[in-house]
């Protein structure tokens, strides 16, 4: 992401938020110059993040202009990346953060609501845990990966104990030595009915 962020190495410019909405208007003007000619007109998209840094690095209203939609990607919020485990994508959670502070931020900042589309993971990440216990949220672990939705179904569900965090409105499977952070027909409802709420500009999914 623009100012912060990527893989070592990656440079890292402060005034690359503004170059970042230079970017999408450059792009859209283009776009609407070929699809002048061609009789139609092109849709331009961007993914963006509910992380602090992106919501401190980027003019967000700005970057709401020349886009006819901005993706949230609502998820990832906790990951092998994590010191310890945590939820994927939680709607809310105890320190505050969470996706539904992530939409308060882009709409307090003047971004259209029927500009953002909430972004809604098919997968979850399943821990290995040091220990032989079930797992909980807020574990050391020494593995982390992601899980997609098919094999969730096939291989974790009716295993384990199964749980639903109230705040967060998510659930959770745990077993002897690990723990699995995922989302289910509950879960994406919920941030469904938070998306109508907010008069989004819908939901998307990540990834079929």
């Amino acid at each position: 992401f623009p100012v912060a962020g990527g893989k070592e190495g990656t440079l890292h410019h402060p005034e690359d938020g503004e170059n970042y909405v230079r970017l999408l208007r450059a792009v859209r003007d283009e776009l609407d110059a070929r699809g002048k000619l061609a009789g139609r007109r092109y849709l331009l998209t961007a993914a963006v993040s509910p992380g602090e840094s992106f919501l401190q690095n980027v003019p967000l209203q700005e970057l709401s202009g020349p886009v006819d939609y901005l993706f949230l990607m609502g998820y990832d919020q906790n990951g092998p990346w994590s010191s310890r485990t945590g939820m994927n994508a939680p709607l809310a959670a105890g320190d505050g953060s969470g996706l539904g502070a992530a939409v308060e931020a882009y709409l307090s900042a003047g971004v259209p609501p029927e500009k953002l589309v909430l972004g809604v993971p098919f997968y979850g990440y399943f821990y290995r845990l040091e220990g032989t216990g079930p797992g909980q949220v807020g574990m050391e672990f020494f593995s982390a990966e992601s899980v997609g939705y098919d094999a969730i179904a096939s291989r974790f569900l009716g295993t384990g104990e199964r749980g639903f965090d109230l705040m967060g409105q998510v659930p959770w499977i745990s077993g002897p030595g690990w723990f699995l952070s995922y989302d289910d027909p509950s879960s994406i409802a919920a941030k469904g009915r938070y998306a109508r709420e907010k008069g989004l500009g819908g939901a998307g999914a990540w990834e079929l």
